[in-house]
């Protein structure tokens, strides 16, 4: 099961504690899981520039011990 669909889940069985409408808590539950999801993708966006500027990083101290190592 899906984190969004977790979310829309727990919001659907809290509507009768809060008296939501079904729809009211419907709508509730898919902006949480819009949010939810517009997170994460900014999350996964986040670790993919940094393992790029560790990937960068790690050829350039590689490219760097190759000239030092080969010149005299």
């Amino acid at each position: 099961m899906s984190s969004a669909t977790r979310i829309i889940n727990g919001v659907r069985g809290l509507r009768e504690e809060a008296d939501f409408e079904p729809e009211e808590a419907d709508a509730i539950g898919v902006a949480a899981a819009e949010v939810a999801e517009a997170a994460a993708d900014r999350m996964a966006d986040r670790m993919l520039i940094r393992l790029g500027a560790w990937t960068l990083a790690s050829c350039w101290a590689s490219s760097a011990s190759r000239r030092q190592s080969s010149s005299p």
